[in-house]
């Protein structure tokens, strides 16, 4: 179109992001720590446990369960660049290998993974949880391979201003953690 400007935001992300990527150990978001299994290894408390509620043709708000692989921040110059961060997660099939319990416990085995060509989500789209082995009594418990999901309070929560947040609209830039920090 003649005489029509294109604004400075949309040009940055169009350049595309930095040839040089960083990758975190731990990332701070919605109230929650996150930190990548590996980072996350030999640790006491597990912070790389993810759920992501979508909306799904056949009932509203399935949960995709997953754990956090690796956080990617990705770099764009210019007058309006800034940083992206992606969340690389594991998913698990929440179709066959997902079970909830009439008490509304879910139990997800570790050992069925999905949506392989799709890993990555925003990390303003999640919650954090855990998954555990199952009390209860032994002849009553799942096998080994599944585990019950727990979801974790968050610490704190942003507030909203008029309308949802976006990453870049964030009250508190989230925080990222690398190195050993505990």
């Amino acid at each position: 179109m003649a005489g029509s400007t294109i604004p400075a935001n949309v040009q940055a992300l169009a350049m595309g992001p930095d040839k040089d990527q960083v990758i975190r150990h731990g990332y701070k978001v919605n109230g929650y720590n996150f930190h990548t299994k590996e980072y996350g290894r030999g640790k006491k408390t597990v912070n790389s446990g993810v759920c992501v509620l979508g909306d799904c043709y056949n009932e509203l708000n399935h949960a995709f369960y997953g754990e956090l692989e690796e956080i990617i921040e990705f770099s764009y110059r210019g007058t309006y660049g800034g940083q992206i961060n992606l969340f690389k997660c594991l998913w698990f099939d929440s179709e066959k290998g997902k079970r909830v319990d009439r008490h509304g416990i879910v139990d997800i085995d570790l050992h069925k993974c999905a949506y392989s060509n799709e890993p990555f989500v925003l990390p303003t789209q999640t919650t954090q949880v855990y998954y555990t082995s199952s009390p209860g009594r032994k002849r009553d418990r799942p096998p080994a391979d599944w585990q019950v999901v727990i979801h974790t309070p968050a610490r704190r929560r942003e507030e909203v201003v008029d309308g949802e947040i976006y990453q870049e609209q964030m009250l508190n830039k989230p925080t990222v953690v690398d190195g050993d920090e505990n």
